[in-house]
């Protein structure tokens, strides 16, 4: 390829400067963007970043668990306990050997508290 061909793919042979950037030993000569296409870039970034914060901005997430599945998340009032809510019911205890282990509750005639 002619060195005037790549020359004017690369943007220097239009009314508007190149711009080169080197990082290391790579360097990359391209045309200057044009105003209006600036504007047009910042505005989808704008737009992809608006996007993100509102989905990113909530917190927490929301899951969604079938009455078969037990979820276990940490006791407030116990530090060392574990809550298991699992079948509509709802139980404290701790893992041992990776597996749930129930802890008497202090009412009584129950285990679930």
């Amino acid at each position: 390829m002619a060195q005037e061909e790549i020359m004017a793919r690369n943007g220097e042979k239009r009314n508007h400067p190149t711009v080169e950037l080197t990082i290391g030993l790579v360097s990359v000569r391209s045309g200057q963007a044009e105003k209006d296409e600036v504007q047009a870039a910042l505005q989808a970034s704008e737009q992809a970043k608006q996007g993100l914060l509102a989905a990113l901005g909530k917190p927490g997430i929301d899951l969604e668990f079938d009455q078969d599945t037990p979820v276990y998340f940490g006791d407030p009032e116990h530090p060392e306990l574990v809550i298991q809510q699992w079948r509509g019911r709802e139980a404290r205890g701790r893992f041992v050997d990776d597996e749930f282990q129930y802890v008497a509750c202090r009412r009584p005639g129950t285990m679930f508290c």
